[in-house]
């Protein structure tokens, strides 16, 4: 039978000795590191690279690594250059981020190969982490997700800004949404939802995780693991604290 366009390209690719790129829309089943518990916060992700000077030998190393596959794969990304890759982890906990994932390594190949995200218009650092460690119920799941929209746009919305390295004249992939989280209603957010827009500061459309945009791309593994461990806190401060509680404490 035909190939699609994506795999006869990945073929195509791997006849080169390229390695696999798979298509913007390409979602694979999930590997959960170490191993799924149901109830426990994983978070996955998307790190943008650019300008890569020949993608296919990028993609040849990262294709021969023992964890291709099981910890991590590659995609395309719209967004970037001819030279771009995007890099998507396994949801994993973050112990597994901080201890095992080898995120060191990982971007010291990026750079060895020529590859820029800081130093880009195009890229940035997207972590997704699972609804249902909030809770299996849907409008529990928003509650907590308004907690973390109110901490990051309301009321520390400078910090979070600096603290992503951003530039605030260019949040198109990223833009927040300018309401007011704190009393906002049910009713309300899921007209924010129904408007169907990704490039938020944190993306609600997804249906099975919520997505953490606001952080610029970067290469040093110190910086992505903080952007990391800033989303798990986040995350469990929206979940233990009352909305009433948070209030009070901002």
């Amino acid at each position: 039978g035909r190939l699609c366009y994506d795999c006869y390209e990945n073929v195509r690719r791997e006849e080169q000795g390229g390695g696999t790129l798979y298509g913007h829309h390409y979602k694979p089943v999930p590997h959960f590191l170490p191993n799924y518990k149901r109830g426990t916060l994983y978070l996955g992700v998307e790190l943008e690279v650019d300008f890569l000077p020949t993608v296919s030998r990028t993609l040849s190393l990262f294709s021969a690594h023992p964890k291709y596959r099981v910890e991590f794969f590659t995609k395309e990304d719209g967004s970037l250059h001819n030279g771009g890759i995007e890099f998507v982890s396994h949801p994993a906990t973050l112990a597994y981020h901080q201890q095992k994932f080898g995120w060191d390594n990982y971007c010291k190949m990026f750079h060895d190969q020529g590859g820029k995200s800081h130093y880009t218009d195009t890229c940035g650092v997207h972590v997704h982490f699972s609804r249902e460690f909030f809770s299996d119920d849907a409008i529990e799941q928003d509650s907590c997700v308004l907690k973390m929209l109110y901490l990051m746009e309301e009321a520390f919305w400078d910090k979070f800004l600096n603290f992503s390295r951003r530039n605030p004249d260019k949040l198109n992939y990223t833009r927040p949404y300018m309401q007011k989280f704190k009393d906002m209603t049910q009713s309300q957010l899921d007209v924010l939802k129904g408007h169907g827009d990704r490039y938020r500061t944190i993306n609600l459309q997804n249906f099975t995780t919520y997505e953490v945009r606001l952080f610029r791309g970067t290469l040093n593994h110190v910086t992505l693991l903080a952007a990391i461990e800033l989303v798990d806190y986040m995350a469990r401060l929206a979940k233990d604290m009352t909305s009433a509680h948070l209030h009070r404490w901002t």
